[in-house]
């Protein structure tokens, strides 16, 4: 495929997983409501009405869930996580381990229930290491104590998102090439073998989930350190769909497995992918109609995200730390050059050598 501009992947990877996750909420939220019986409050809430329809149209009804029943929501707001962890990196220059940390444990209580949501803290990171991977290892999770597989988690889809903006990601060794880097004979690798194993005798879905959720665990309020199931699903619903960001999320919303964090796993991978531009317009615009809710903190030195609709703060935020990436001090959306900055041909020093 074309790829598409860097800053756009970096807006495609922020805006596909954060509008993927709202998705998940509302998919969760309508599925669970009996048949027969008025979804009274669901119905009545002004702001999900675009979410709805969108749903109505794409999917036409809400079959019953593949792994038998929906699962219950994750521990905490993934799509504000988001947000506030590249907000962190906005305006630190960088990682600062207390901030980033202190912001996992706002957004997420109790801190986590799966180690597929670990992989979440991984996101922002790997947009903004991309370049440079090996600046991720010495990085001080003090922050973060309790959760011991904190490292593979987020080094993990670090390191994917990296992938995907390379100029020629080979999706087809994607985890071949992962499993080398990672702990060997852990749950980890074993669900990512597993996933490739799928991948190659070309399964159905309905067959991969089967056989991923197959150990699933009831649900627990505690940490579960081997639950890689959400991951190891979004992984094989993009894999399977590269091309098209609309089915890689309406199909990790089918397997009914913590949809809300599937889909949003496998929406910012879609979405560091193809770019913004292989996000549907019609789905931009009924996410865009949400009512106005800043999801950066308008006090803080760097905060460069104008209140707007939520899209909009979204695309600024992900522009932003693009352009922190590329070396701009301080962002101001007013200024000119910020303005066509997204335009501007920016790649790392190593690319532009190779392709120069």
């Amino acid at each position: 495929m074309k790829k598409d501009s860097l800053c756009s992947q970096f807006q495609g990877a922020i805006l596909g997983g954060v509008l993927a996750y709202e998705l998940g909420q509302c998919w969760l939220t309508y599925g669970s409501v009996s048949p027969g019986k008025p979804a009274m409050e669901l119905e009545d809430d002004p702001s999900l009405q675009p979410m709805i329809s969108l749903l109505k149209t794409e999917v036409g009804h809400l079959q019953k869930p593949l792994s038998g029943a929906l699962s219950p929501r994750s521990s905490g707001n993934a799509g504000r996580l988001i947000s506030q962890l590249t907000q962190s990196l906005i305006q630190y220059q960088g990682f600062d381990a207390v901030d980033y940390g202190k912001r996992v444990q706002t957004q997420t209580k109790p801190l986590f229930k799966s180690a597929s949501e670990v992989a979440l803290v991984g996101l922002p990171l790997g947009l903004f290491f991309h370049d440079n991977l090996r600046a991720l290892q010495p990085l001080d999770w003090k922050e973060l104590e309790g959760v011991a597989e904190i490292q593979d988690g987020i080094g993990l889809m670090a390191t994917v998102i990296a992938q995907m903006l390379t100029p020629h990601p080979d999706l087809h060794r994607l985890i071949p090439n992962l499993l080398p880097r990672l702990q060997p004979k852990t749950a980890l690798t074993a669900k990512l073998e597993q996933v490739q194993t799928l991948l190659e005798h070309r399964a159905s879905l309905e067959t991969a989930v089967r056989q991923l959720t197959q150990a699933a665990k009831a649900s627990s309020a505690t940490f579960d350190s081997e639950n890689w199931i959400a991951l190891a699903l979004s992984l094989y619903c993009f894999l399977t769909t590269p091309e098209d960001y609309s089915l890689t999320v309406l199909r990790s919303l089918q397997t009914g497995y913590h949809p809300e964090l599937t889909v949003t796993l496998s929406g910012a991978l879609s979405g560091a992918y193809q770019g913004l531009m292989g996000i549907p317009t019609r789905w931009r615009l009924a996410f865009s109609e949400k009512p106005l809710f800043s999801q950066t903190d308008p006090k803080i030195e760097n905060n460069s995200v104008e209140f707007n609709n939520y899209e909009t703060e979204l695309l600024q935020l992900a522009h932003h730390l693009f352009a922190v990436w590329s070396g701009v001090y301080h962002p101001i959306p007013s200024h000119p050059a910020c303005k066509t900055f997204a335009q501007s041909a920016v790649a790392t020093p190593t690319q532009m050598r190779i392709q120069g």
